[in-house]
This record gives C-alpha cells, structure tokens and sequence, in this order.
C-alpha cells in the first residue's frame, strides 16, 4: 500500500497534509481504521478512505495478474471470477474489475449488471439460475436484455435433472423459455449492439465511501455488526442509484453508467452525453470536477441529487463544494436539483408520475426523448415497461419487457413488497419514427409495412420486434443429396443479396430418418452479410435414410428445409 500511496502522492509532505498527519517516513505511514475515522471532527476521512481504495486496486492488480497469466498460455481465454457481488468494500469496484477481467458471474444487486455493460460492453458476464416460478423466467429475459451472454444451472436439489437422469421439475419447467433462447434469439441479441441514449449516470466507488461513512458514523462501533445483507438493504446511496435507473427506464429512454475514471479520462464528451446524473456524487477529484464543469459550461445538462463535490477523491472535505461555481453559473449549460431516492418504491404502487414528469421535461428540453413510443390502452406513455433498442446493421431490433422493482421483499416498508402492479398483461401500443418493414422475433413471422404494432405484453417474457427498412429476401438452403456415412457434407444458407442487416443467426436442426433432432449435429452459426455454412460430420454408425435439415433464420424467422440421403 506504501508503494501505491507513493504513485499517487508523489511526497510524503503531499501525503501528510492530505491525511492531516506528520509521517517521518514512508515506514511510518498506517491509515487509519474505522473506528478512528468515525471519531474524526474536520470531515478528513482519506487516511481511512485511501486504504478502502487499496483494497480495490489491489484485488484488481491481482485479478489483472491472474488474468494475463492464463491469456499467456491461451490468449483467446475468458478469465473471470463468480459470485461477484453487488458495488461496495473489499474491491467490488466494478470500474476496476471490468477492466482486469474478460468474463464474470455476478449476483444481480445494487445494478451491477447495467454498471458492467456500460463500463465494458465486450466483457462476458453470465448470472445464475436459484430459483424457479414467472419471476425467474423474467429474470432470464431481463439480464439477456441487460447483455448477459448466458445462464449457469445451480440444482442443489436435482429439481433440473432427477438423480435417476429424468427431467425434473424445474427442468420441465425451463425447457420452453430456454429451448426458445437457445434457438438463435439469444445468439441473435449477442450479436447486435445494445443501445443507449446520451444520458450518463454517474458511478462513483469514492461518493459511496463518503456516504457510507456520513450514514454510520453516528452510529460508533457498532458499524461492525452490519453485514453484507445489511448493507444492500439500508443502503440510501445503492436505493437511489436504483432509482434514477428504473426513473430514466420508465421514459422509454436507456443510459449508460459512467465511472469516475471514465469521467477523469474525457468519457462525456467523447461519448456526446448531453445529460449527466449525480447521485449524491458527494466526492470527486479534481480530475472530474474540471471535465464534469467543462461538460457544462459546452451546454450539458447536469441533474444533481445532493451536494456534489463536497469531498474531494480521497473524501476529504473541501472548503467548497467543487462544482459550486459552474452549479451557481452554468454558462451554457444547465444544473438542476432533484430527489429520487423513493422512486424505485413509489412506482410499486403508482405514484410515480410527479417525478417522472420533471424528469421528462428536463431532458425532453436538452431535446433527449424516446425515438420510439411505447403507449398504454388510455394512449399515455406506459410505466412499467422497459424499451430496449439494439442496432444490426441497418436493421433496429426492439425489445419490450416489464420492469417491475428486482428483490422486491428487500425494499422495506410492507407497502412496498408487491411487484403486483406489475405482474398483469398489458395492452400496448409501439409508436416508431417512421413505417418499416416490422417483424415478430419470437412468432417468426412479417407484421408488414408497420408504423405502430399493437403489443399484448406478458407480464414475465418480452415481445421482440426487428424493424426493417426493406423485406428480408427468401432464405435459400443448399446441401448435398447424398452422403456416405463416416463423411463430410457442407450446409450452406443465405438470406439472399444485399441484405440491410450485419448478422443473421441461423438455427440448423439436424433429424434422423425417425424424426429425431441430433443434438451434437444441430445448433446456431452466424451469418456475416447474411451468408454461413455449417459442416456435417456424419459417423459410420448413423442411421441410413433420409435426414432432414431445418434452418430457421432468427432476424426473419422464415424456415427452410432441406433433405440428405445417408447411405
């Protein structure tokens, strides 16, 4: 830590006039503990935070370490760790983690999914399935839609596969949904880029220091009784992150989680955000006071809940606030005050509408509003309901999913524990900017010429639509007629010239003369430009006869078959 302490200070004067202390020398340097920064009068807690910060930095270095050692032996390898857990102590810093891993598995709390897709879209994460029960096929849909990239199986109890091999319970129970995602709507999802609008939610490993030590310092020693459980529960800072999310996600609109290193480095102009939300960023360096001042001063709106700046990076208190003077004179931008920490409850039971108003007029007036309108049956725009948007080449898909409040018996008063107001089918309407060719990915069939689709939405699974500027061309399947058993044959598909998207996934079933799909011949292979093929590596013991070779497109869900001759 000395070392570390040595890199970001330079001196030890520079240390000791941080840290309020009279080191002689680097040997001497200890931070201090919990207990003796809570009892700390002048608001200098960076003897105490700097160690919480090395704490993060070294399980990142290590992970890094880690990291590169097996990428040496294997470069194309994912490394990662599991059971991640939700943004807090102990190097949980997702900033960090994204940056020091390719792949991770993390429990889904405290946002932590939205924070690593926005921080790194090209990491690979995937969740895991406890439960069973509508709740857990939504939470399947969500994180796919969030950019999980796949699903472990946790079946403790055998309720997937029986100890005797039989399908369980939980395996009965999944095989639909998951059978539906592996049949190339997953894959398809994978291969397209998320979207998000220009809105950046600040995330801020030094303000959540800051808070915590402000909520519990009153409370002296007994701060060690809290546990990890505690600390997602009465956490004001993780609630109102929360909020803003599900606030932003209730207008039809997406953001981006924008970490302070990220800030620190030019990330908001260089991602062209026109709106910036800090939630209760009560500590930022110098670094991003300066980009987070200039963000506004060049005509960004600034929407601050809290006061910002007060701490500097190290969370020690300044004199004044940091953003102070650009909050006072926003020149050509503007900053605007708002509290949300209840937004993520009060939805729960509709009384969300005052703060969703204010919100959609600050940003409708920094000329930020849905492209696409998702409308309920009195023709409001719909709470509730999350609009996803990914681009494929020149083809939008659009996603649609209810957003009812994740660990909803962790909210805390009674009226707050019923994801009831959202867990109805709902009666929508889906307004695009201009007609296209629309298609219903998950009933693999052409809408038409559309500029609005009515949408009966389950309250558990989404309704998926691929907007297209021109009709998909008809699929074309070629294989040979014939095959000698123990040999090789080419399955090519095409979906036709000049397609308008980027990829295509195509699902190839591969059945035997007796119906039955051969498992280890069939799957998905992408399509670059709309063209693949997929090789059949037939075996001498496989049955003689007519085999059969179904491909559906995923984008167009048109189906094609194809027949081979095994003799």
């Amino acid at each position: 830590m000395r070392v570390w302490l040595k890199e970001k200070y330079g001196t030890l004067p520079a240390l000791n006039r941080q840290w309020g202390k009279a080191f002689d020398t680097w040997e001497a340097v200890m931070p201090e503990t919990t207990n003796e920064a809570m009892k700390r009068s002048d608001g200098d807690y960076s003897a105490w935070s700097d160690h919480k910060e090395w704490m993060d930095v070294s399980f990142a270095r290590s992970l890094k370490m880690g990291s590169e050692a097996i990428r040496q032996v294997d470069p194309d390898a994912l490394a990662a760790i599991a059971g991640a857990q939700m943004p807090g102590w102990g190097g949980y810093d997702y900033y960090r983690l994204t940056q020091s891993l390719q792949a991770l598995e993390p429990y889904d709390i405290g946002n932590n999914i939205e924070i690593i897709r926005s921080l790194n879209p090209k990491l690979v994460f995937v969740t895991t399935s406890f439960e069973r029960g509508p709740r857990e096929k939504h939470r399947i849909w969500y994180e796919l839609l969030h950019g999980a990239r796949g699903n472990l199986i946790w079946d403790e109890k055998a309720e997937h596969v029986q100890a005797d091999g039989s399908v369980g319970p939980r395996g009965k129970e999944v095989e639909p949904y998951y059978r539906e995602l592996r049949g190339g709507l997953g894959a398809l999802l994978i291969q397209s880029r998320r979207q998000a609008d220009r809105i950046a939610i600040h995330y801020s490993q030094a303000s959540m220091r800051a808070e915590w030590m402000l909520a519990q310092r009153g409370q002296g020693e007994a701060w060690v009784q809290r546990t990890s459980a505690t600390e997602r529960m009465d956490s004001e800072f993780l609630r109102l992150r929360e909020s803003y999310c599900r606030l932003v996600e209730d207008l039809g609109l997406q953001y981006n989680l924008v970490a302070y290193g990220q800030v620190e480095d030019g990330e908001l102009a260089r991602g062209g955000y026109r709106a910036l939300i800090l939630p209760r960023s009560s500590a930022l360096s110098d670094r991003e006071s300066k980009e987070i001042t200039e963000f506004v001063r060049q005509g960004g709106l600034l929407i601050v809940d809290g006061e910002p700046g007060v701490f500097d990076g190290s969370v020690r208190k300044r004199p004044a606030p940091s953003l102070e003077e650009v909050i006072q004179s926003p020149d050509r931008g503007r900053v605007e005050r708002m509290k949300a920490l209840d937004y993520h409850q009060q939805r729960l039971t509709g009384r969300e509408g005052p703060a969703r108003e204010a919100m959609r007029r600050l940003l409708a007036a920094q000329g930020i509003a849905p492209e696409i309108t998702v409308l309920d049956g009195a023709g409001q725009p719909a709470s509730g309901v999350e609009t996803h948007s990914f681009r494929n080449g020149g083809v939008r898909i659009v996603g649609l999913l209810t957003n009812p409040q994740l660990r909803v018996n962790e909210l805390g008063p009674p009226e707050f524990k019923s994801n009831e107001r959202f867990e109805k089918p709902r009666a929508l309407k889906l307004v695009l900017p201009a007609p296209v060719h629309a298609y219903d990915l998950r009933r693999g069939r052409l809408l038409g010429w559309k500029r609005e689709i009515e949408v009966a939405l389950d309250p558990y699974e989404p309704a998926l639509f691929a907007l297209s500027p021109v009709e998909f061309a008809a699929l074309r399947v070629a294989a040979p007629e014939r095959l000698a058993r123990g040999e090789m044959a080419q399955v090519s598909v095409s979906a036709g010239d000049g397609t308008p998207a980027e990829t295509h996934v195509f699902h190839i079933g591969v059945f035997d003369p007796a119906g039955k799909e051969a498992l280890q011949y069939s799957g998905n292979v992408t399509a670059p430009g709309g063209r693949a093929s997929k090789l059949l590596p037939s075996a001498v013991n496989d049955a003689a006869g007519r085999w059969t070779i179904r491909v559906r497109d995923a984008l167009s869900g048109q189906e094609r078959s194809a027949e081979i001759e095994f003799y």
